[in-house]
């Protein structure tokens, strides 16, 4: 991903599958883990919205994009 952002005027990338392989087997675990990291390290409602939905939400505009306040 590194090569592509440094490499492309404007780039949209999502690094997905954060912390975890998606097996349907295994996903809440994976989930559960997210959540203890998110915990562990503080993270805001909203922080955690984006990363576990809004942020693909709005590149692919199926959600409003919330611009942060200058």
């Amino acid at each position: 991903m590194d090569t592509i952002a440094n490499n492309s005027p404007n780039p949209r990338l999502i690094g997905a599958h954060m912390g975890g392989t998606g097996n349907y087997d295994e996903i809440a675990d994976h989930v559960t883990n997210l959540e203890r990291i998110f915990d562990q390290i503080e993270l805001a409602e909203d922080e955690r919205d984006r990363i576990r939905y809004r942020n693909a939400a709005e590149i692919f505009g199926e959600a409003e994009p919330v611009h942060p306040a200058e």
